[in-house]
């Protein structure tokens, strides 16, 4: 059991084995395989999720919400699964992404926090989630102390690669990865090994597409990897990086002037909402003329999309912010950007009161 902190001697170890005795069977768990011959990997998948929104009755039978239920008891006697607390347990578990260590760490606070306090304090889940067995493993007691273990193992240039994957919101394309976390001591071209290290690693997840793939951390990890890139002194810049790279996306659309943007493009943008919404923020936040340009970029996509509420939300932040008078190398182009983003957002603000 938990092979990754001796990955290599026990490797050699069960090929020893197995070429002596051949109708052994080995059964082993770790972070990352063990990669001998006859290895067959199977990756244990997050507990089940229930639906979001008002109870269902498929909620109780959720595997997440069925150890939450478990071990909220066992901290806070006379603790049970009701209408007044299913719809925030079922979002404690999907902000866990079904994790089995942070619901249990969760659940333990049950006995001072309702499942609902425990949402809204979620943000800081890695200080939050703490206090497990004091029988466990240092390392199994906080979820923060799971992650440092982790990360720990990690050679020094996966460390680099993923903590600056932190930046990202929701998945993110391999595309984008190069872009954006390819910065020395990282070229380009080592991005993907790298990624495909941290995958066998389980601290990335891999999403199938139509076509293509898409990478994830889970939320807690984000967090965790997040800290680490703050540490490193990195998170100012690549937070740039990220914005950059997302507004050099939305302005890259070849559809003319006029014209309702192709299906591709619309679901290329679909994919990438998350990450476009933190954009805007981080504009918003640093620099305002960068988020009015973004949010012009993309009012078709929202239009389009039916969006209409958030793409005006958008859009009159921007406007709010962004100062009327520019420099005069940039003086024509804001002016473009704020009369499109003025008449956009009275388009979206028309239609939403339509529907």
């Amino acid at each position: 059991d938990n092979c990754e902190h001796l990955i290599e001697p026990v490797a050699h170890l069960v090929q020893a084995l197995l070429s002596h005795c051949p109708r052994l069977t080995v059964l082993a768990t770790s972070r990352e395989p063990l990669r001998i011959p006859g290895e067959v990997t199977w990756r244990v998948p997050s507990l089940s999720l229930p639906k979001l929104g008002e109870r269902s009755p498929s909620a109780p039978e959720a595997e997440s919400v069925r150890l939450f239920t478990v071990r909220a008891g066992q901290a806070a006697p006379g603790f049970e699964l009701d209408d007044e607390n299913a719809v925030a347990v079922a979002t404690l578990c999907h902000r866990l992404d079904g994790m089995p260590l942070a619901i249990e760490l969760a659940a333990a606070r049950v006995s001072v926090l309702t499942p609902a306090q425990i949402v809204e304090r979620l943000d800081d889940s890695l200080d939050l989630l703490s206090g497990g067995s004091r029988t466990a493993m240092t390392r199994q007691q906080t979820l923060r102390a799971t992650l440092a273990w982790s990360f720990d193992l990690l050679e020094p240039d996966e460390q680099i690669l993923l903590r600056r994957l932190a930046v990202f919101a929701g998945s993110f394309g391999l595309e984008a990865a190069e872009d954006i976390c390819a910065e020395d001591p990282l070229q380009r071209q080592e991005v993907v090994a790298l990624l495909s290290r941290l995958i066998d690693k389980s601290l990335v997840h891999v999403e199938e597409g139509r076509g293509d793939r898409r990478y994830r951390l889970l939320e807690t990890v984000r967090q965790y990897a997040a800290e680490r890139l703050d540490e490193a002194g990195e998170s100012d810049a690549f937070a740039r990086r990220h914005r950059d790279w997302y507004v050099e996306l939305a302005e890259s659309d070849p559809t003319p002037a006029g014209d309702l943007p192709a299906r591709d493009r619309l679901r290329r943008l679909d994919l990438e909402r998350d990450n476009l919404r933190a954009a805007l923020a981080s504009a918003l936040a640093d620099d305002p003329q960068v988020a009015l340009r973004l949010a012009v970029a993309l009012w078709r996509f929202w239009l389009m999309r039916g969006y209409l509420a958030e793409g005006y939300r958008w859009l009159a932040a921007s406007l709010a912010a962004a100062p009327e008078h520019t420099a005069d190398r940039g003086r024509r182009r804001h002016g473009l950007n704020r009369r499109t983003a003025l008449n956009a957002a009275e388009l979206l603000a028309s239609r939403t009161i339509q529907i």
